[in-house]
């Protein structure tokens, strides 16, 4: 298995499982939003302000082909990437993640996803 691409609604706890299946398996983590913020210069926050949400989809995907094309990886994904990946079924490769690695859904209470993301 290559990867495994780690899914849930934000705050679901995708970085904190993946954190510890990297130090299990001895992978590196890709958190894909991190990436992003990393490459862009600018928070995810600020994308979708500025560009909207459509500009930053596409960015996202850009990112997430990239990584999946690198070496074995945990890969936490955002929010809402795999709605839109798996709506877009990475029309480039005519793949889905499935077909690249293993796929976990982080499940949460709402409660517990509104308390891990930060007060406005």
């Amino acid at each position: 298995m290559h990867r495994i691409y780690l899914v849930g609604f934000m705050g679901a706890g995708k970085s904190t499982v993946g954190r510890e299946l990297s130090l299990i398996l001895h992978r590196p983590l890709m958190d894909l939003d991190a990436e992003i913020e990393k490459a862009e210069g600018i928070t995810v926050r600020e994308i979708f302000a500025r560009f909207g949400e459509p500009r930053f989809r596409q960015i996202e995907r850009e990112h997430l082909k990239r990584i999946s094309e690198a070496s074995p990886a945990i890969v936490a994904l955002g929010g809402g990437a795999w709605r839109v990946l798996v709506a877009t079924r990475l029309r480039e490769r005519r793949a889905t993640l499935a077909d690249k690695g293993a796929g976990a859904r982080a499940r949460a209470h709402r409660r517990t996803c509104k308390n891990a993301l930060p007060r406005r």
